[in-house]
């Protein structure tokens, strides 16, 4: 008898337990699918959407830290995780075309860049300095590596985050005043870290730093890699070579989302010095797209004389 009742009290609880459980199963997803949720293809756009979404919309960013958004192929873990958005933000002007593709098998979502109102930059005309050779199609994709257009894309953001969720204007509001002072302060700060530096001659693994170098008043020689998968001709390594040792360069900043080799081979026979640089937030230290823009900043400055 004393058995029986033992078998019943723990039968009890194990049915108690488990209604416990299902019961909160059942009440978390409501939590996590209350807020309306957003995509963005990379982390800069992701990090940004953050600062001013809060926590009144989900954000889910779709590339990988690591990989490089020009040569990235999307897989189909990355569609399941756009399920439930109606609106995927790029950056554009060919960067970021595979997001766009995925949304298109999304019915009823739209695809908005964050390009509006910024002054975008055509690729240069020569990869090397007096040289003419016809630029790539559309502007420059990297307007993101400037805290002056982190201001307008936080903006563009904004006005996404409104369509979603109108009710929640004022928060994103008060958010973006936040981020925008943020911004310029950060720009001070850049600006700040060039100011003194004599020799302002950079060389880069390939072509992502253009509106950096026109917001600081830097001077872009040129790069080993004019855009991923596409080399420099013989003659123009040469010119290449020439123009790092007129110019006094010593170091050549590369990026851990491409393939370093070339660069490798050419710092080796100069005897250069190799930086990374991280343009779309790979590092573990890149935590914000605040931190994003400072360190590479920290990097290049470190270098120069």
């Amino acid at each position: 008898m004393r058995k029986s009742s033992i078998l019943i009290v723990i039968v009890a609880i194990l049915i108690l337990g488990t209604a416990v459980y299902f019961s909160l199963a059942q009440k978390q997803p409501n939590r996590q699918s209350s807020a309306p949720k957003i995509a963005v293809s990379i982390f800069p756009l992701g990090d940004i959407a953050r600062q001013i979404a809060g926590e009144e919309v989900e954000i889910v960013t779709i590339l990988p830290r690591g990989a490089s958004p020009h040569t990235y192929s999307p897989s189909p873990s990355d569609l399941v995780k756009m399920q439930g958005s109606k609106t995927l933000l790029i950056i554009g002007q060919g960067l970021d075309d595979w997001a766009a593709n995925l949304a298109s098998d999304l019915p009823g979502s739209q695809v908005i860049s964050m390009d509006k109102d910024i002054e975008l930059l055509q690729p240069p005309e020569g990869i090397l300095i007096g040289e003419e050779e016809e630029g790539e199609e559309g502007a420059d994709p990297h307007y993101w590596l400037s805290a002056k257009n982190g201001k307008q894309i936080a903006r563009n953001i904004s006005e996404a985050l409104v369509q979603v969720a109108p009710d929640k204007a004022d928060i994103f509001q008060a958010n973006l005043s936040q981020f925008e002072n943020k911004m310029d302060a950060l720009d001070a700060e850049i600006k700040g870290l060039f100011a003194s530096k004599a020799n302002k001659k950079i060389v880069t693994h390939h072509d992502a730093w253009q509106y950096f170098t026109r917001d600081y008043g830097l001077d872009w020689i040129g790069s080993v890699v004019p855009s991923p998968g596409k080399n420099l001709t013989p003659q123009q390594l040469a010119t290449l070579q020439k123009l790092i040792v007129d110019n006094g360069i010593t170091t050549i900043f590369i990026e851990p989302q491409l393939d370093p080799q070339l660069s490798s081979t050419l710092a080796e026979d100069l005897k250069l010095k190799l930086v990374t640089l991280d343009p779309a937030g790979s590092a573990e230290d890149t935590k914000t797209y605040d931190d994003l823009l400072k360190l590479n900043a920290e990097r290049i400055a470190a270098t120069l004389q």
